[in-house]
């Protein structure tokens, strides 16, 4: 037994070395985006809410769905004047079935808003981050559609 464990030793050696002493193949570089994904990031501090906000109880949810620095004063406009911050807010003589939420997103919506699986039913509008992610993807529509996003809410383009 120990004759053949000498042999193979010896048979390592004589043609090639042992195996720990082979070079590795040298590591892949990685790319930025890989080195950014795995550092840990600080977190940007959000630009600082205007005095005139009315409802600067919003701002920090609606920038974290998506909603531009450059359209958060108008948004607070709208919260305001739609439903003065209220997250059951519902105007039932608006038409097709009232308006709801914060933003009182009517309820024509409401099968748009299904067909992009941002809500299942009328009532999940009741609910702000619901409500503000389909805010903007009907301000999304508008600038598609019409270069305006504000349209359903009847702000004029400037």
């Amino acid at each position: 037994m120990i004759k053949h464990i000498l042999a193979t030793v010896t048979g390592l050696l004589f043609f090639g070395g042992s195996v720990s002493t082979a070079k590795a193949p040298p590591p892949k570089p990685i790319t930025a985006m890989q080195a950014v994904e795995h550092q840990v990031r600080e977190a940007i501090p959000a630009p600082p809410i205007p005095a005139e906000a009315r409802h600067p109880e919003w701002w920090a949810l609606a920038r974290e769905v998506g909603w531009a620095e450059d359209q958060m004063l108008t948004l607070d406009y709208v919260i305001h004047r739609e439903s003065r911050g209220q997250t059951e807010a519902f105007n039932k003589s608006d038409p097709n079935g009232g308006s709801v939420c914060l933003l009182q997103i009517n309820k024509f919506w409401v099968k748009y808003l299904r067909q992009h699986n941002i809500i299942k039913q009328a009532e999940d509008l009741y609910d702000p981050r619901t409500c503000l992610t389909a805010g903007l993807t009907i301000y999304r529509y508008g600038i598609d559609r019409h270069g305006w996003g504000w349209g359903p809410w009847a702000i004029k383009q400037p």
